[in-house]
Formats: C-alpha cells, structure tokens, sequence
C-alpha cells in the first residue's frame, strides 16, 4: 500500500513520472502480477518498455478479460513485431474461426519470412481449397525446398479438383 501511496504522489503531485515508474518496476519485483502496477507503469512508459508490460498485464489478466482483449488487438496493431506476432497468434487461438487473424498473422509471418509456419498454419487448416493447396505446394516447393511436402499438397488438391491442370502441370515439373 506504502509503494501505491509514493507512486502516486511521485506521478501525480511532484509531476515526476520517471520516479514514479521507478517506484513501479521497484513494487513489481516484488509483486510481478500485480495488475495496478502493471498497469501504472505501462502508462508511464513508451516504445518497447510499455509493450512488455502490457504482454505482462495480458498474462495477468483473468482469461477473457476485456482489458486483455483491448491490449491484445493494440499490439497485434501497433507493437514491434515480436508483440505483434505472440497478440495475434493469442488472438488466433482465442477467435480460432476469425479469418482477419488468421490472414493478419499470416501476412505478418510471410512479411518475417517465416514460411515454415505459414505452412504449419496452412496444414493445421485441414484445408479443402484447391487455391489453398496449391499454394501450400508453392511454398513447400519454392520457399522450403520440400519437394515431398510439395507432393502431397499437389495430390490433395487434385483429390479435391481432379480437373486443376495448374495443379497437374505442378506435379509433373516436380
């Protein structure tokens, strides 16, 4: 209650927020999960510091917490790109039929260049499309160099669209 008390004296009457910032990241090695302090010292800060602690106050918070959700579509918006990946894959996994984060996360992992997981995310998909599949194949074929992986998106989208000459023209320059 003492370190409540200075923090905001420290912010709000000596017009001090780096002390009062101090003050909380000195109450938060004692009390990590502490959301009154997590969330003081997030408006105290900026750039990557504030992130960290809204990640910080997101775990704090009880799951389905409206100020979780808020800080989460903030950093999957605004945050450096760490943040920005971890809120929407948190995102993907609490709206797993929302497409916008899906196609945002996947848009930001090709942007990374991480095509290993927009290939993990297009197989967990389970998908049908012949679209779909057929890009699966280009990534497996061109991005990663999985012929095998490229192979069997190819024959699945043929299973589907037994009429893709895209598809068979694929398959026979693999």
């Amino acid at each position: 209650e003492i370190l409540r008390r200075l923090v905001s004296v420290a912010e709000l009457h000596l017009g001090t927020p780096e002390v009062a910032l101090e003050l909380c990241d000195e109450a938060l090695l004692i009390h990590p999960q502490d959301i009154e302090f997590l969330r003081r010292a997030m408006m105290l800060s900026r750039g990557d510091i504030e992130e960290r602690l809204a990640w910080r106050l997101i775990r704090a918070l009880p799951d389905g917490d409206p100020e979780a959700s808020l800080l989460l579509e903030r950093l999957s918006l605004e945050g450096g790109r760490q943040y920005r990946m971890r809120a929407l894959e948190r995102l993907v996994e609490q709206h797993p039929t929302d497409e916008t984060y899906r196609d945002r996360l996947e848009s930001l992992r090709v942007d990374l260049g991480d095509w290993a997981a927009v290939a993990a995310e297009l197989e967990q998909r389970e998908t049908r499309d012949p679209t779909d599949l057929y890009r699966l194949a280009e990534i497996y074929q061109n991005r990663l160099g999985n012929k095998k992986g490229a192979t069997s998106a190819l024959m699945r989208c043929l299973e589907v669209q037994p009429d893709s000459g895209r598809a068979t023209r694929a398959l026979y320059n693999l």
